[in-house]
């Protein structure tokens, strides 16, 4: 089992406490808690022209409805990999709804990124992540 990096804990813990406070705040007449981080601004992500928001999304959701929200929010941009348990299967259920919305960066599993890694290997396991990110079956 990998371990979570200080900030991977943070940036998890607060999204949860976020997540779990929604429902309360809907119940409670549905408003949502005044706290809740929000888009202020978008910046061009590098030289692709793209417009990205000052928050993004991270791993660590366990409910696709959490990242469904964190896109109705105008977050667009979530950060992903295999090595993070599932959370890539979990993106890609919400993903389609969102896919020509939001940027998706998909980082390969530390193991695999070694000096004797083939050229094959790693387009087997970037269609592997694009599978399960429900976004295309084949990079051929």
């Amino acid at each position: 089992m990998s371990r979570l990096s200080r900030r991977d804990f943070f940036r998890a813990s607060t999204v949860a406490a976020a997540a779990a406070a929604l429902p309360a705040a809907r119940e409670a007449g549905g408003a949502q808690p005044a706290s809740l981080p929000s888009v202020r601004r978008f910046k061009t992500l590098g030289k692709t022209g793209w417009k990205v928001g000052d928050i993004s999304a991270g791993s660590g959701q366990q409910d696709p409805g959490v990242i469904n929200h964190a896109f109705e929010c105008g977050i667009n941009l979530i950060d992903t990999g295999a090595q993070y348990g599932g959370h890539e299967e979990i993106v890609g259920k919400a993903l389609p709804k969102w896919r020509d919305k939001v940027f998706v960066l998909d980082k390969w599993d530390p193991p695999l990124v070694t000096a004797t890694v083939t050229k094959g290997e790693l387009l087997e396991a970037l269609d592997v992540s694009l599978k399960k990110l429900n976004t295309r079956t084949s990079t051929a």
